[in-house]
């Protein structure tokens, strides 16, 4: 009985899954700095970038709702903050406030905020000319609501960029889907992220959002307090991999001949594993401790340099989860010379509500 039941969940995906396939053909997105809005693509929440940046199994905080809303829990009215410290003096701040409807489901309304400090303006004889702010703005809206043991999620993301003098207006959507089996231990997600483009660029040619399709997979081990995740991402496109179009040297991203392998992984392989996001989540204590590790592949590859790559690509985490507050930190590593440190606090006007998809 259960396993027609379990098929008969996984082609009802199968369906979402080639509905979002044929949204994401439509989009065109790229390798990094090619987007309109690319810190959109970054997670603010430290659960989540703890996991390796990318997670559409169930985490301990809705705070994750703001890039796969189908995470918002029923029966909670919270308050979540947030802020990331980047490079330099580069930051990211975020704000969410989640809360229950009887006809929506699930409500949130919140705003990231992407700030590049200041920064010199200098002419083309590189002559100082003062200071210049660069800042990104993503004022967003989402609900989620269940039916049966699925929850289905859409954010929609107004986004405002402002360098130096020039302005920009971009707009996005969201729309994920989400699944758990009725014991709590197998969770499937699917999420079309960023979808859309600016409405009005800084000059030139609108450009895209760093629209990514994913799907997510966890399983909770039934005798440990650990919950595996694995989520592929990018699955409308098959080459991560940069190729530099004014380069006419026929190389991969470490200058090496495209038939060389790659950081030990032939072309193949290492391509495989751009998509494939890892995590591990240790929930303690009756889920009130939780301690996370992640790694992301991707991320480890663009950010190489050859024979040194130390800890990029991975990232650590930890946080707390009482009835009304809840805190998080989390370490990702980027590069060799650096990496993201982000906190998350949250206060709760209700107790927490069950980690499931029940009503």
């Amino acid at each position: 009985m259960l396993m027609p039941k379990f098929f008969s969940n996984v082609r009802r995906f199968l369906v979402v899954l080639c509905f979002y396939c044929g949204m994401a053909s439509i989009s065109y997105g790229q390798i990094g700095g090619r987007n309109a809005f690319g810190f959109t693509s970054m997670a603010f929440e430290p659960h989540v970038s703890s996991l390796g940046g990318m997670v559409l199994g169930q985490t301990t905080t809705s705070m994750s709702g703001m890039d796969f809303p189908s995470a918002l829990q029923n029966g909670q009215k919270e308050v979540n903050i947030g802020y990331t410290s980047l490079y330099g003096s580069s930051s990211a701040f975020a704000v969410q406030y989640i809360m229950p409807h009887k006809r929506f489901g699930v409500l949130q309304v919140g705003t990231r905020y992407l700030t590049h400090g200041l920064l010199d303006r200098r002419d083309a004889l590189n002559t100082y000319q003062g200071k210049f702010s660069a800042n990104e703005v993503d004022l967003y809206a989402g609900t989620a609501f269940t039916w049966e043991n699925y929850r289905f999620g859409v954010n929609v993301h107004g986004l405002i960029g402002q360098l130096e003098a020039q302005n920009s207006l971009g707009l996005a959507v969201d729309f994920t889907a989400f699944w758990e089996d009725s014991s709590g231990l197998t969770t499937m997600g699917f999420a079309l992220r960023n979808l859309g483009g600016e409405i009005i660029p800084y000059a030139g040619k609108r450009r895209a959002t760093p629209t990514d399709l994913q799907f997510g997979f966890s399983r909770k081990l039934k005798y440990l307090p650990l919950r595996i995740h694995c989520t592929l991402h990018d699955l409308y496109r098959w080459n991560l991999r940069f190729e530099d179009s004014l380069s006419s040297n026929s190389s991969n991203l470490f200058g090496l001949p495209e038939d060389q392998s790659v950081g030990g992984f032939g072309k193949f392989t290492d391509n495989f594993f751009r998509h494939v996001n890892f995590g591990l989540d240790f929930n303690l204590f009756q889920d009130k401790f939780w301690f996370a590790l992640g790694y992301n592949h991707q991320r480890r590859m663009e950010m190489a340099i050859p024979n040194r790559n130390g800890f990029a690509g991975f990232s650590l985490g930890f946080g707390m989860e009482l009835n009304r507050w809840a805190f998080g930190y989390s370490y990702a590593k980027h590069h060799l010379a650096a990496g993201f440190h982000g906190i998350r606090t949250t206060l709760r006007f209700h107790k927490k509500a069950k980690n499931s998809v029940e009503n």
